[in-house]
């Protein structure tokens, strides 16, 4: 099968980038033109904190439902501590951290809640 240029969307650089897809698997990330991509994309930030979040941090660990595995970092608020993840790519929530050091410097650095406020 021959590789195509398609489209996804980065949320670090803020824009829309080309790839190679080989045409198997996937998410709902790959765009067959960067008009499309733009025109559903623009605007998009990323979701993962770069400041310190009590309510991020207190979030349960969630790998999402998606078949990627990607290594993340999520803080257990259980074990008070980061831990690695497999992240499946989407959903989840803002508990997820591309580095360990970000996940550190978000949550471990204060004294987290064990339960987010109002839910206990």
């Amino acid at each position: 099968m021959m590789e195509a240029n398609n489209y996804a969307y980065d949320v670090k650089q803020q824009k829309c980038v080309a790839f190679k897809y080989g045409g198997c698997l996937g998410n709902e990330n790959n765009f067959e033109t960067l008009k499309k991509c733009r025109s559903l994309c623009d605007g998009v930030v990323d979701p993962t904190p770069s400041g310190p979040s009590a309510g991020v941090c207190a979030l349960p660990i969630s790998t999402g439902k998606c078949r990627a595995a990607l290594r993340r970092y999520g803080y257990d608020s259980t074990l008070k501590k980061c831990v690695s993840f497999i992240y499946g790519g989407c959903e989840g929530n803002a508990n997820r951290f591309e580095t360990m050091e970000d996940c550190q410097s978000s949550c471990e650095q204060q004294d987290m809640p064990s339960t987010i406020p109002g839910n206990v």
